[in-house]
């Protein structure tokens, strides 16, 4: 505990740095210091705290705008809502955001410093103490025969015993003990001479050819040679399995061959698990050993003739872990942060384009030129006049959006956003100078990219985990589907022997409509089969299903 004097000496404040709380974290550190046993372990609790609880994120203005402009925009929804009125209602929403995140804020400062002063404690080295001695009053008879009582540590007795001496231990009423104990004992071919020498004539011997001796009789048969420890029962089989080699992939032909080997046949038991073990698709495995729950594992053939299985296979006992099972286990720890931050852009990212583009769909003439020049003039016609103008709603919430976005855009570590490169992210994902069609081709193709970027690293990490190859993962990385458009490639369909699978332009027009009317509302189409060729002809580079504006 701190004395008053340490307590009148902590510097409070020196640790402003650390957030609004400073003053308190300096005091913390002040205190840590003095119950962790150093300003090192002072500092370790705290980062242990921070790595614990992460601080949260910071509140953010284009967050907030966000929040203002989707409250607004469904405030002008309601029946009877006026332009004042719909300004008006989300006015509180900004502002509980912020609230909202000051409070996460200070709880989360204050449940890591809670966390450092419960950890600090534990981080002090504990004070070494001199070991307790152990003594035991003893009878000692020398080589010579002899003999003296003594007070002495036990940690002496094996000493003496060493030199030559003979040590016993005194009992409370002063008698000496051999250490012999009460318990069976085996005679062996030696009964005889063993009831004679115990004055017992009807000693039994029990199972296993042993009989029960009091510690006394012990005592007076063990010098003799009348006695040994007793005899264990037999054991049929001293070990259940007999170890084999390691087991290694391999294609199916030689999985069956390897384990008629042992005499498994199809008709075993254990053939059908074995199969499945020994066996994989990834061709770059085999030779290699097969790994499970971390470890090479070996087959084992059982001891026991009556066994109902002819071999079995299990890890050969406690090892450290191979090292392609290190280097697998260091790859999926980096890649799982990674795949946690793609998650959480997702989840924020993704209903935010699906959003926009469903603006853009449903009011293809909601962005323009015209439309950006002339928003700042319904702005103000719209709060002097209350001058209703749905898509002006529209346009106010698209630039929210496209508020969001932008930061988005900015490469990570490349400093502050100038306005100049604020408004250049923006032109790039959504800009209301910008046609409707040429932005939500922008958020269309952000999205699936998006998208397919989180199905390769999901398929890397589930075959990493599964211990495929390298080879194996990225071959199967490359047969998905990254493409980002719809296509239609039906022109050169070709049949068994080679043949065109359509006779007739008609037969080629019907399969490509029937196509496009598989596909979802909104889903963009490039109009070019493999060779180049429009399949609309009369069609762009580019084609969205349904939609109302121009193409």
């Amino acid at each position: 505990m701190a004395t008053r004097a340490e307590i009148d000496n902590m510097n409070f404040g020196v640790a402003a740095e650390m957030g609004p709380y400073g003053q308190q974290q300096g005091a913390l550190r002040d205190i840590l210091r003095i119950t962790s046993g150093s300003s090192a372990n002072a500092d370790r609790a705290i980062a242990l705290a921070n790595q614990l609880m992460p601080p949260p994120e910071e509140a953010d203005p284009y967050e907030a705008m966000f929040r203002y402009f989707s409250g607004m925009a469904k405030a002008a929804s309601q029946p009877g809502a006026t332009v004042l009125s719909s300004a008006l209602a989300p006015m509180d929403v900004p502002l509980d955001y912020y609230t909202a995140k000051k409070k996460e804020l200070k709880q989360s400062e204050q449940a890591r410093m809670q966390a450092a002063l419960s950890l600090g404690p534990s981080l002090k080295p504990k004070e070494k103490t001199a070991t307790a001695l152990n003594y035991k009053s003893v009878m000692i008879t020398k080589p010579d025969g002899t003999s003296y009582e003594d007070y002495i540590p036990t940690s002496q007795i094996a000493g003496l015993q060493a030199k030559g001496f003979k040590v016993l231990a005194k009992s409370a009423s002063g008698s000496t003990s051999s250490g012999f104990k009460a318990g069976d004992y085996s005679p062996g071919d030696k009964i005889i001479e063993l009831r004679t020498a115990l004055d017992l004539p009807n000693l039994a011997v029990g199972a296993n050819g042993n009989v029960f001796l009091s510690a006394d009789q012990v005592e007076i048969a063990q010098p003799l040679g009348l006695i040994t420890p007793k005899t264990a029962a037999p054991k049929e089989y001293a070990e259940k399995y007999l170890a084999q080699d390691t087991v290694v992939y391999m294609s199916e032909a030689d999985a069956i061959t390897k384990l008629a080997t042992f005499g498994v046949t199809p008709e075993s038991t254990e053939y059908a698990d074995l199969i499945e073990l020994m066996t994989t698709d990834d061709e770059d495995l085999y030779g290699t050993p097969v790994i499970r729950a971390d470890q090479f594992i070996s087959f084992y053939i059982p001891r026991n003739p009556n066994s109902d299985l002819n071999v079995t296979t299990k890890s050969p006992g406690s090892s450290s872990p191979p090292p392609q099972v290190i280097a697998r286990n260091e790859e999926l720890k980096r890649l799982i942060p990674i795949q946690m931050k793609q998650r959480q852009v997702m989840n924020d990212l993704l209903p935010t384009l699906e959003s926009a583009m469903a603006v853009l769909m449903q009011n293809p003439d909601t962005t323009g030129a015209f439309q950006a020049y002339t928003m700042p003039i319904r702005n103000f016609m719209s709060s002097a006049f209350g001058y209703a103008d749905d898509e002006l709603s529209n346009q106010r919430y698209l630039e929210a959006i496209s508020n969001k976005l932008a930061p988005q855009m900015r490469p990570i570590g490349s400093g502050a956003t100038s306005d100049m490169e604020f408004k250049a992210y923006k032109s790039a994902i959504l800009s209301m100078e910008n046609p409707a069609r040429a932005n939500y081709l922008t958020l269309y193709s952000l999205d699936k990219t998006t998208r397919n970027a989180a199905a390769e690293l999901a398929m890397r990490k589930r075959f990493l985990s599964a211990g495929k190859s390298e080879t194996y993962i990225l071959n199967k990385i490359s047969e998905l589907d990254k493409g980002i458009y719809s296509k239609f490639d039906g022109a050169d369909d070709k049949d068994e022997n080679g043949d065109f699978i359509y006779d007739t332009q008609q037969e080629y027009t019907t399969a490509r409509d029937a196509w496009k009317n598989n596909l979802p509302s909104g889903a963009v189409i490039l109009n070019k089969d493999s060779s180049g060729n429009k399949i609309y002809p009369n069609a762009g580079t580019f084609i969205i299903k349904d939609w109302r504006g121009t193409n």
